[in-house]
């Protein structure tokens, strides 16, 4: 057994210690590390590097001492990673989610608002005018209602629908358990 495999073991035990004792919080991009110990193998820390399953399953085997105390030390290790799974499923429940400020929101609502009466009223004087032409010639009239569908589209786009402001990206989410 190789120092650094054993040194590797003891440090994310001590990692995995300190987690359930409160000392160290599991951040955002570490909670994926957390799902199950083959996962956790993959979780570079300060101290310690990534190492395989099977490495750590024998440091583990090899105990504190480098002793043979066949399979305890592993044992205790799922123990200790059981126990730390289940805190930082608990904080990442109790963590509240960050809500917009509502003077934000408010000054999003009457921009949204602003714009809206901007659409209608534009929209309003093309009608206006457009009514004077539908009886002299239709086709002209069918084809200055495309064009201002599509200025209108284009100009108020965000106001149609706040879909197109969304980056394409599939929303993350998360199984909470009680």
């Amino acid at each position: 057994m190789r120092a650094s495999t054993l040194n590797n073991y003891r440090e994310r035990t001590a990692w995995l210690r300190k987690v359930k004792a409160g000392e160290t919080r599991v951040d955002h991009k570490n909670y994926k590390y957390v799902a199950s110990i083959k996962e956790f193998c993959k979780m570079k820390g300060d101290s310690f590097a990534i190492i395989a399953y099977n490495s750590l399953k024998s440091a583990a085997s090899h105990g504190e001492v480098g002793d043979d105390r066949n399979d305890i030390c592993w044992q205790e290790f799922k123990l200790l990673f059981s126990q730390v799974k289940d805190v930082v499923d608990i904080s990442i429940v109790s963590v509240a989610p960050v809500l917009p400020n509502a003077h934000v929101l408010a000054e999003l609502a009457l921009l949204d608002a602003h714009i809206c009466s901007m659409a209608y009223i534009e929209l309003l004087c093309f009608l206006s005018s457009l009514a004077g032409t539908i009886t002299t010639n239709p086709n002209l009239a069918a084809d200055r209602v495309r064009i201002q569908l599509e200025i209108s589209k284009a100009k108020f786009k965000s106001v149609i629908s706040h879909a197109s402001n969304y980056d394409g990206a599939k929303p993350c989410l998360t199984l909470i358990k009680k």
